[in-house]
């Protein structure tokens, strides 16, 4: 017996993938790839959550285990893949599951942005975003330092106030704060 196929994912695309997998081995594998000898009865489909399909219909969720179960396809919920080392899955409760293809369909976690208000941040670390993809309610502070006596071009200055601007449609609102000490030199140039 072969290694089996572990679908770590019970959303739309692990449960599609396991579907696949599993045909594959019942109706197309003889004809099509005969070189495949141990796909049927060796998939198996993890998901933490209680159900597949979690957010789709009772109806959607009811069928998908029901046709999956028919092709042979093994179905662990409430429990979580937790890790993948030297050829096993380890899961949450502790069980193992030897296997040479982990497919990773779950969702990921995204890393953590310091800097950003905890407001900004939404489910799973993903950082909030309106409409026009601009992280939502952020100011970004420019302070502009510059020393007594220094004089700023206006093409310099110019250039800086046009990246400030393009850096504000990137990140949302821009605010821009100058020391006193440059506050007698802006109007100077202007």
């Amino acid at each position: 017996m072969g290694h089996p196929a572990v679908i770590a994912g019970g959303g739309p695309t692990g449960v599609e993938i396991a579907g696949m997998l599993a045909e594959m081995g019942h109706s197309i594998r003889l004809k099509e790839y005969p070189e495949i000898t141990d796909l049927e009865g060796h998939i198996h489909l993890i998901d933490a959550s209680p159900t597949l399909l979690g957010p789709m219909s009772k109806k959607a969720q009811t069928e998908a285990t029901k046709v999956l179960g028919k092709l042979g396809v093994h179905i662990i919920t409430n429990v979580a893949v937790k890790d993948y080392v030297n050829g096993e899955v380890l899961l949450a409760n502790g069980d193992k599951i030897n296997t040479n293809m982990l497919i990773w369909t779950s969702g990921v976690t995204g890393r953590e942005l310091p800097g950003l208000p905890a407001d900004v941040i939404g489910r799973g670390k993903r950082v909030l975003v309106d409409e026009f993809n601009k992280v939502k309610s952020v100011t970004v502070c420019v302070c502009l330092p510059v020393p007594s006596g220094r004089i700023i071009s206006i093409a310099a200055l110019n250039e800086l106030l046009f990246v400030l601007e393009e850096a504000s449609v990137a990140l949302g609102k821009l605010a821009l704060h100058t020391p006193a000490s440059t506050q007698s030199i802006v109007p100077l140039l202007s």
